[in-house]
């Protein structure tokens, strides 16, 4: 329940616990509350974790109007954190922006060395990649995002970080 109007990292990870065991009709209803109650929200970090949410896997209604909610946050996204660009990439994916989505994406990847990042954006240049018909070059972006989320997975467990759902999120995509 998130009706106090507070967001916390307990609905995200049940957002990601939801995909992890296969419930994308709880997901997705979660999602859309979440998308309805921050649509305007001017923290940045909730609008990339909401955006995030539910742009990590295919619109499971595509009639409903979350996906333009989502993707509307992620393009209000700035670049103070290196996240935020991954997830303007995804929603980027999402929407069919095939070459914005890959500028978006490599520009994370460029400017970190964060394993998580890599192994969140890089399935996503992967996805891009195939679409725009590179089918080799989509191989080998899916090559170094498995090698990132293996540094990404090692560092969760040693306790470097923990944002188990950017974790999940790439998972799905791998």
């Amino acid at each position: 329940d998130i009706s106090n109007g507070g967001l916390n990292d307990f609905v995200i990870r049940l957002a990601a616990f939801h995909l992890r065991t296969g419930d994308l009709e709880a997901h997705h209803e979660l999602c859309a509350e979440m998308l309805g109650r921050f649509a305007n929200t001017e923290l940045m970090a909730s609008r990339d974790r909401v955006a995030k949410s539910y742009l990590a896997v295919p619109p499971l209604h595509p009639d409903s109007p979350c996906l333009d909610q989502a993707v509307a946050l992620a393009r209000k996204l700035d670049d103070q954190i290196i996240m935020f660009p991954v997830c303007r990439g995804m929603a980027e994916y999402r929407m069919g922006n095939h070459e914005k989505a890959m500028s978006e994406l490599l520009s994370a990847v460029e400017d970190s060395n964060l394993p998580r990042v890599h192994a969140l954006a890089l399935p996503y240049c992967a996805m891009a990649t195939h679409r725009l018909g590179n089918s080799e070059g989509a191989r080998d972006y899916l090559r170094r995002a498995r090698e990132a989320f293996a540094r990404a997975k090692e560092r969760f467990r040693t306790g470097v970080y923990s944002y188990w759902h950017d974790l999940i999120f790439t998972e799905l995509a791998l």
